[in-house]
């Protein structure tokens, strides 16, 4: 079964992203922070990651910064969520990242379905 790990800070939308997640067919895995995320990832790396943009410890691009550092590194697909208008402007420097899509909250099954969809990761 493929992993997908949701990288949010708030315990809410972790959970809203869980349940969509496991419709979809793929075994979440969560983590509140970042740091919480990159020590998940050391352990294992996910197929998919659900990536808050704005956390508390780093920001989403920090993290992916950080996460190419790792040992065991394997170029997931990164889907950024945020509330954030200039997040739809998508330039080089954001797909050079790694981001492969944006996602708007509130996020909704369908929205996040689609995106897969989009991906190929269903």
């Amino acid at each position: 079964m493929k992993t997908c790990l949701i990288v949010e800070d708030n315990e809410i939308s972790r959970e809203v992203y869980e349940h969509h997640v496991d419709l979809l067919g793929f075994k979440s895995i969560k983590a509140k922070d970042a740091i919480e995320a990159l020590e998940k990832c050391k352990e294992s790396m996910p197929e998919v990651i659900i990536l808050d943009w704005h956390m508390p410890d780093m920001d989403g691009f920090e993290f992916i910064v950080n996460l190419k550092k790792l040992e065991n590194y394997s170029d997931p697909t990164i889907i950024m969520c945020t509330c954030d208008e200039k997040a739809q402007i998508i330039d080089e420097t954001t797909l050079h990242s790694g981001i492969k899509g944006f996602l708007a909250k509130p996020t909704y099954f369908k929205d996040l379905e689609n995106k897969f969809s989009e991906l190929k990761l269903i």
